[in-house]
């Protein structure tokens, strides 16, 4: 065998120079073909996250499906039900988000420039400062860049709605004790003006998305039902402002607890009813800022709501 195989060695010829000039050229042009279409994967991965249209009794869109576990799909997307009819519908959607692409909202955020973040008093058309909402925030332009844009595509599907329907993005931190005290997200119509509901009318849902976690505390929580929602980064805390019929859902009234170890950074997203978009928005900036005893509602001190706060004194 071994005298074969030395034969078989040393009768091997050198290819001609053609031959070899001819398999580089091949390669290479394979080379610039797989690096093209890598590329663009690469680019479209960041704005198609596939859902399969399965209806669930919300309405909402399941992908893949409830039925799926977390050690069945460890690293893709699937809908983990925290609460559904006739209670409050509260999902998280899970692994939505790379670790990259989270940092990436984060980087964004910084950029934009973080500031105090503020609220809207109920019943009140300003955005005031308040100790109610200790946390920095920012806000990112609709379809700024292919993360921004995944995201407002996702949300839009899961929620059978249009990205138009959505406020720009807004990223918060949250340091240690920093905190958003007990409130809800949508506009209720027993208290607030009617410019509070234009453009877009209510808002019929709200998502959270997880950047980076604290190593304790942090969670969402849902006072109302006694649940709180802590999802790894990179995954969201969806739920619905208002009921199936359009009337709002007390049950959703939660708080973004403070970290208690580390910080945590989120970003919100808020779905109208309607298109948002493009149209133009009544909720303004106060100047100067009031303080939170000065806002007051036939005499007495206003709890605050978060609402479409900083984006709209910028435009």
């Amino acid at each position: 065998m071994g005298t074969d195989d030395t034969k078989r060695r040393r009768s091997y010829a050198a290819p001609p120079a053609a031959v070899l000039c001819g398999i580089f050229v091949l390669g290479i042009g394979s080379g610039v073909i797989l690096t093209f279409i890598a590329a663009q994967v690469v680019s479209r991965r960041s704005e198609i996250l596939e859902v399969k249209p399965q209806k669930l009794r919300s309405g909402m869109l399941n992908a893949p499906g409830t039925s799926l576990s977390p050690a069945d799909k460890k690293n893709e997307f699937w809908i983990e039900t925290i609460s559904d009819l006739p209670g409050p519908r509260i999902y998280v959607l899970h692994n939505i988000l790379t670790k990259e692409e989270c940092e990436s909202l984060k980087s964004l955020g910084v950029m934009a420039g973080m500031e105090k973040a503020l609220i809207i008093p109920y019943g009140g058309k300003e955005l005031v400062e308040s100790s109610t909402r200790t946390n920095t925030a920012a806000w990112l332009e609709y379809h700024q860049g292919p993360v921004v844009t995944k995201l407002e595509n996702l949300l839009a599907k899961v929620t059978n709605t249009e990205p138009e329907n959505g406020e720009n993005l807004q990223i918060l931190h949250y340091q240690t004790s920093q905190q958003f005290k007990e409130h809800h997200d949508y506009f209720d119509p027993a208290t607030d003006p009617p410019e509070n509901f234009e453009p877009g009318g209510n808002r019929l849902a709200t998502a959270i998305i997880y950047l980076q976690n604290a190593e304790e505390g942090g969670e969402t929580d849902f006072m109302k039902i006694d649940t709180k929602v802590k999802p790894e980064a990179g995954s969201a805390v969806l739920f619905y402002d208002l009921k199936p019929d359009g009337s709002v859902d007390k049950l959703t009234i939660h708080s973004g607890n403070p970290p208690k170890g580390g910080e945590k950074w989120v970003a919100t997203k808020w779905i109208h009813e309607r298109r948002y978009q493009g149209l133009p928005r009544h909720v303004k900036k106060a100047e100067p800022a009031k303080k939170e005893e000065e806002v007051v509602d036939n005499g007495k001190s206003s709890a605050p709501v978060d609402a479409d706060t900083a984006q709209g004194a910028k435009q």
